[in-house]
């Protein structure tokens, strides 16, 4: 038995290590500071660079890398918003006298994160896996809550992580968990396809799990399973300047009418969006969305089941909406930096529609980074949202909050 251990502990190889001193990767992307799933890393050459670099390792075949941090968040609110840590403008309280004495102060952990990480040389390439998970699962209590859990080989990505409809890189940096609400930032199952080409192209297309996110009164029996998965597709062009993101999303929506038939509605939408360059020290975020039954794409809506909503006619009708968020950062040193950001959803009510339907929301923020550690960071910000209803009822909520994060 030992002699079958010994030769074994030799061919799998650990190498624990901590993250580099990266403003770029430990600061501005608060959606995925451990994954790297939001970057491009499977064309041809470097596929070999990263051959090379198991290689150092000789005898070793494999590597796994442990990696996360510990992010305190603590808020107040002055109006609107329960003690929730995401803030969402959707989720403010429509009671204007109840509105006025929501208040409260948090702190908490439930943000840390924790990722393992794998890459194993095989015959036909490496083959990459990640896990990832916070403690964010619930409302109240500290639940662990999986937000990766995927494997990459060549070409291919196949498991949970962020949808193709997304451009993480556009996401400008909020203290806040949610960010904008207005954009996409989504994970679910997936098979994805995606290449890059002249160091400048990159293409992607994905099948994708087909949630289900809205109410059918007429499907008593619960039988609105999706038959139908969404599909994705993305194109992107990096230059010196910074990058432009072209994507789609179709999906055909299945449901029971009142009489009882299975019927289908097919919906989808666009997005451009981009990070670009304005100087040595200013950086612009923007995001373009359109389209309808893309609800639960966006992330102040995901869940809310505002996809379709039935008709006088016995049927769904596809709920259209736009988005757009733009942000600006500027960079006053290299570990000091602050961004201002906006987001806008609009929806398209139908007269089917209650009074108290969502219609539009408004998001904006300020926030300053400062790195005081090659590992330990503070940030600060004040975050503003509006929530108006299709009855033109307008309220609002106030939120200031701080975040120190501790990365291993």
């Amino acid at each position: 038995m030992k002699k079958l251990l010994i030769p074994a502990l030799i061919l799998l190889s650990f190498n624990l290590f901590g993250q580099d001193i990266n403003k770029a990767d430990t600061l501005k992307r608060p959606f995925e500071q451990l994954s790297l799933s939001d970057t491009l890393d499977i064309d041809t050459s470097q596929v070999v660079q990263e051959e090379r670099f198991l290689q150092q390792a000789k005898e070793a075949i494999a590597e796994v890398r442990f990696k996360g941090f510990v992010r305190v968040n603590t808020f107040y609110d002055f109006q609107g918003i329960k003690n929730t840590e995401g803030f969402n403008p959707y989720e403010i309280i429509q009671d204007t006298i109840i509105n006025q004495q929501i208040q409260g102060f948090f702190i908490g952990a439930r943000q840390s994160r924790v990722g393992f990480e794998s890459k194993i040389k095989t015959p036909i390439g490496l083959l990459q896996t990640y896990i990832e998970g916070d403690f964010a699962g619930d409302a109240t209590g500290m639940a662990f809550r999986l937000r990766h859990a995927y494997g990459k080989l060549q070409y291919w990505t196949i498991g949970h992580t962020w949808s193709t409809f997304t451009d993480l890189e556009a996401i400008p940096f909020t203290v806040d968990r949610d960010g904008p609400n207005s954009l996409t930032y989504v994970r679910q199952g997936l098979i994805r396809y995606e290449r890059s080409f002249a160091n400048k192209y990159e293409t992607a297309l994905s099948i994708e799990n087909p949630s289900k996110d809205f109410v059918n009164p007429f499907d008593t029996l619960n039988q609105d399973l999706q038959r139908d998965l969404d599909f994705n597709g993305r194109f992107k062009y990096n230059g010196k300047f910074g990058h432009i993101q072209l994507a789609f999303s179709g999906r055909i929506l299945s449901y029971t009418s009142a009489f009882g038939q299975k019927e289908f509605a097919a919906g989808g939408g666009i997005m451009i969006s981009g990070k670009l360059s304005t100087g040595k020290k200013g950086t612009v975020y923007f995001t373009a969305i359109t389209g309808k039954g893309i609800a639960r794409y966006l992330g102040g809506l995901e869940g809310k089941r505002e996809d379709a909503f039935p008709n006088t006619n016995g049927q769904l009708d596809l709920l259209s909406l736009w988005s757009s968020t733009i942000a600006y950062e500027y960079d006053w040193s290299d570990a000091l930096y602050s961004t201002i950001t906006s987001g806008i959803i609009d929806m398209n009510n139908t007269a089917a529609q209650p009074e108290n339907a969502f219609k539009q929301s408004l998001f904006g923020s300020f926030n300053t980074t400062m790195l005081i550690l090659p590992n330990f960071d503070i940030a600060g910000e004040v975050a503003v949202g509006r929530r108006l209803n299709k009855n033109e009822l307008l309220v609002s909520a106030l939120r200031i909050q701080f975040m120190a994060q501790f990365r291993f």
